[in-house]
């Protein structure tokens, strides 16, 4: 590396910038294309094995089985914990069911999140090499910085030992 290389910090810090920009700007795009959307039957729903509605077992999602006909049966608990609260809130199995309950709803609902991806291949390998390549650029410039000041650092390590010998040589004259 020359001279001016060691100094000018401004190669690094834009190609380390340029490098995130291109990453973000990827990430951006591969978020974007991806829709969130809830079907079927959840984990718990699912267990209960749904008969689908209209009470017949056949011709839906997962081989037979469908939404159930009533999903209230998942706000049960919750709903007994909340009179339960609402008569005496002391009672310590009402809180617990409580607790029980939210779970289960929260449980339900996120296990029938489904993560759908609509877009071209040539898409989404081009938002790879944008992304391989900002991260490649931010790694870059993290090693060129870090090369720099260990470079400058043996400079000054280099400087300091002459003015430590030049003082002991001084020394040893007098």
């Amino acid at each position: 590396m020359t001279e001016k290389n060691l100094n000018d910090h401004t190669d690094g810090v834009g190609l380390f910038l340029f490098g995130f920009i291109l990453s973000a700007t990827a990430l951006y795009f591969f978020f974007d294309s991806v829709r969130v959307d809830t079907r079927g039957y959840g984990l718990i729903s699912g267990a209960m094995g749904g008969r689908g509605r209209g009470g017949g077992g056949g011709g839906g999602m997962g081989g037979g089985f469908g939404q159930t006909t009533s999903m209230g049966i998942v706000f049960l608990p919750f709903f007994i914990s909340l009179i339960a609260l609402f008569y005496d809130y002391t009672m310590k199995w009402a809180k617990y069911l409580l607790y029980i309950g939210i779970a289960i709803i929260v449980i339900e609902i996120l296990s029938r999140i489904q993560f759908i991806l609509s877009m071209k291949v040539s898409h989404l390998l081009l938002m790879f090499v944008a992304f391989a390549a900002g991260a490649g650029m931010m790694l870059r410039a993290n090693r060129q910085t870090q090369l720099e000041e260990s470079q400058a650092a043996a400079k000054l390590s280099a400087a300091e030992n002459a003015a430590k010998d030049a003082i002991a040589e001084d020394e040893e004259s007098k």
